[in-house]
C-alpha cells in the first residue's frame, strides 16, 4: 500500500511540473507570436520577421 501511495505522489508531483512548464512556456512567447504576427499582417517579409519572433523569444524566454 506504501508503495502505491509514494507512486501516486510522484506522478502527481511530475504532473504539476508538467503542467506549470508547459503554462510558464506558453506565458512567455505569446508577445512574441503577437509580435510575429502583426509584423506580417503590415506586409513585412516573413524571413524579417522570422528573425523578430526568434530575438523576442530569445529575450522573454532565455530559458527556453
Amino acid at each position: 500500500m506504501k508503495k502505491w501511495i509514494k507512486r501516486v505522489v510522484a506522478c502527481a508531483f511530475l504532473s504539476m511540473a508538467v503542467f506549470v512548464g508547459a503554462a510558464s512556456a506558453s506565458w512567455c512567447g505569446t508577445p512574441c507570436l503577437a509580435r510575429y504576427n502583426a509584423c506580417i499582417a503590415q506586409g513585412t517579409a516573413p524571413e524579417k520577421c522570422q528573425e523578430i519572433y526568434e530575438i523576442c523569444l530569445d529575450t522573454m524566454c532565455p530559458n527556453g
